[in-house]
């Protein structure tokens, strides 16, 4: 996978990403991806009483990636 600076980095090995390392990957702010989780748009889980922390399944991003393609038209 490319992005218009270059290769992707790699996904880090461990099964659930932070908010922060999901940010990094995407190469977009932290904000996006909480505002992405409260607005249901992101597959994640919450561990722990009231601001608890937000954990993204590397399954299930590869999936929202894959679902967020803007394919051409008319080719």
């Amino acid at each position: 996978m490319t992005t218009n600076n270059g290769p992707m980095p790699a996904l880090p090995k461990q099964e659930f990403l932070t908010v922060k390392e999901t940010a990094e990957f995407l190469n977009v702010s932290a904000f996006l991806i909480y505002k992405l989780c409260v607005e249901q748009k992101l597959d994640h889980y919450r561990f722990g009483e009231g601001d608890s922390a937000i954990r993204i399944d590397r399954n299930g991003l590869m999936e929202f990636i894959k679902r967020r393609q803007i394919k051409k038209e008319g080719i």
